[in-house]
């Protein structure tokens, strides 16, 4: 069938540098939004989206991603 390391076509493998697995660590514990990965003051310590992508990302689509409003300022 596959060998163990051969990947599938379009399967998602991960982050491919360490700044986007930093980043993805970072959405992951709502350090940053997990839309657009600006940054916040405080990690909320859950995924959170920022005001901004919070208004353009549909209600069902913040559901199925699991994500909620962040509440701390953004790194300016």
């Amino acid at each position: 069938m596959f060998e163990e390391n051969e990947e599938l076509e379009g399967e998602e493998t991960g982050p491919d540098t360490p700044e986007e697995a930093s980043l993805a660590d970072d959405a992951a514990n709502g350090a940053a939004c997990s839309e657009c990965g600006v940054y916040f003051t405080e990690a909320h310590g859950f995924p959170v989206l920022c005001n901004s992508c919070w208004d353009v990302v549909a209600e069902k689509d913040r559901k199925d991603m699991g994500v909620q409003l962040a509440t701390h300022e953004e790194v300016s």
